[in-house]
């Protein structure tokens, strides 16, 4: 893990150019360590969110299946 965060550092400051998004009708220029950082943390988020309903499902749910 620490290596995982060693490497998107050094992507991220890196990469202090802006990169433009165009996402439908919004268009931006956005510098790409700031882009890079806020993807990790939107599916760190997403991931921790995912692991809390699998085990909720594998709580309260694995009993009906266990029959």
């Amino acid at each position: 893990m620490l290596i995982g965060a060693l490497i998107l550092a050094l992507l991220a400051f890196g990469n202090p150019e802006p990169v433009p998004i165009r996402f439908l009708f919004w268009t931006d220029e956005i510098a790409l360590y700031k882009l890079l950082l806020s993807a990790v943390l939107f599916g760190i988020i997403l991931a921790v969110l995912y692991i809390g309903h699998v085990r909720y499902l594998r709580r309260h749910l694995g009993d009906r299946f266990r029959r």
